[in-house]
């Protein structure tokens, strides 16, 4: 059994819908609405394939690898630089980006082995085992993973704050805002709730670069919602699906 994770205001997960269009063999689990199982699953990242209950492909995805899958055919995607696989994954990963930015440990993400796997391509891999076990290591070990992450994972948390304060048509209004957004996006009800005021800093790092560069995010972005909510096509697949 094939199921499809995806959020209407994922830009891959529509044009990912848009190409294998509506199916009734594959469960699609709209993010938006259906919250449990997603967090019972432990899915960080969307659109996600998850084949016979194990996640195979998800995150920063190829289309075509990604609708072969849905498809049913099977699908060949050789990872090249490990380590680029790794930041890219996390990176794609609003959730997964707030809970390492938020606590500035990486080693979070050993929690999540269907994500690591999933989400670097090693799910489509032969020796998929063996390649995870690496992933591990340099979790475990390479110093300047955080390091190189950061920049990346600002980028990425404050292309979501944008996205999501457009889809419910609320303007951000200082950094207070950002430190609200960011303490309710590294937590789950009480898990994860910063017991000191850490995220002040944290959440004024996503405020400088929001300011760099908001006119070119509200625009892109913008335009990318604008297209989804009039695409009737779409709003009709998931609508069966919801």
């Amino acid at each position: 059994m094939i199921a499809l994770y995806y959020h209407p205001a994922c830009w891959t997960s529509y044009r990912l819908i848009k190409r294998v269009g509506p199916r009734k063999d594959v469960i699609m689990v709209n993010c938006s609405s259906n919250i449990g199982l997603p967090l019972s699953r432990g899915v960080l990242s969307v659109p996600l394939i998850e084949v016979d209950g194990r996640q195979v492909y998800g995150g920063p995805v190829d289309i075509e690898t990604a609708a072969s899958l849905i498809e049913g055919r099977m699908v060949s995607h050789p990872i090249g630089d490990l380590r680029k696989a790794l930041t890219s994954a996390v990176a794609d990963s609003a959730a997964a980006s707030a809970m390492v930015f938020m606590t500035g440990e990486i080693k979070q993400l050993l929690n999540f082995p269907q994500f690591l796997s999933a989400c670097t391509g090693i799910g489509l891999l032969n020796d998929g085992g063996k390649k995870l076990g690496e992933v591990d290591d340099m979790i475990r070990s390479d110093g300047r993973l955080y390091e190189d992450l950061e920049p990346l994972m600002i980028r990425t948390l404050v292309h979501n704050i944008v996205r999501e304060s457009i889809y419910v048509s609320y303007a951000l209004n200082g950094v207070n805002d950002f430190v609200w957004w960011l303490t309710a996006k590294a937590s789950v009800g009480r898990v994860g709730a910063p017991f000191d005021n850490a995220v002040s800093g944290k959440a004024r790092a996503l405020y400088t670069y929001y300011i760099d560069n908001r006119a070119e995010m509200e625009a892109k972005i913008g335009k990318e919602i604008n297209i989804i909510r009039n695409d009737r096509e779409f709003l009709d697949i998931i609508g069966t699906y919801s």
